[in-house]
């Protein structure tokens, strides 16, 4: 079974978020070879743009309790206090910095160990404006969106599903019913994802 994800697949694991226990299954599945788990190239890179995001916010967020402090310390009474706090919650970030670019390293080399990589092909980007137009996509989730259906013709009527958290853009009824012409199912959330997998899985003949 081929089953679909992109960039807040790896988000989820990395950063711990809601559905990220699902997203641990599924992996799991993938390693023990019981499904075929797919990603387009862009969804592998796009989560560094996040994490650089985030490091930027870090980033300004101690300029400011810099200001803050710089104004505290000359309070007899919270002087003190101020200081400990600050270095408190640089030490925080600097700690969140470092465990996020452990885990997002771990975890692409899990996704590229037991996942295949759909390329960005000339096919591919040549069919992103007019899937955009299509559906009314961003270019960057026409781009992802593109490189699924873009597989899932080239995998021919093998049991497939796309699992992504963000329905306000995929979860649309002409994306709905052009993945299932493809025959793939879209789940907007990777814990209902994850047992339609296992249904359909206990329905599969063993493999030889």
């Amino acid at each position: 079974m081929n089953v679909y994800v992109e960039s807040n697949f790896m988000l989820e694991l990395v950063f711990e978020q809601d559905e990220a226990a699902a997203c641990e299954s599924l992996l799991s599945l993938a390693e023990r070879g019981e499904i075929h788990l797919r990603m387009p190239f862009l969804a592998m890179v796009e989560p560094e743009w996040t994490l650089n995001n985030r490091s930027r916010e870090r980033r300004e967020a101690e300029r400011l309790v810099d200001r803050t402090h710089a104004q505290l310390r000359r309070n007899q009474s919270l002087g003190a206090e101020s200081h400990r706090l600050s270095g408190d919650i640089e030490a925080l970030f600097t700690l969140c910095e470092q465990e996020e670019n452990k885990l997002i390293r771990r975890t692409r080399k899990r996704i590229l160990d037991h996942a295949f990589v759909i390329s960005a092909d000339s096919n591919t980007l040549y069919s992103t404006e007019s899937v955009a137009l299509a559906h009314d996509l961003e270019y960057f989730d026409a781009v992802m969106l593109s490189a699924v259906l873009s597989d899932l013709r080239m995998r021919g009527s093998e049991p497939s599903c796309f699992l992504n958290r963000n329905s306000s853009d995929f979860a649309t009824p002409s994306i709905r019913q052009e993945l299932a012409q493809l025959s793939c199912k879209f789940l907007a959330s990777f814990e209902q994802g994850y047992a339609y997998v296992r249904s359909v899985l206990s329905r599969l003949p063993p493999a030889p």
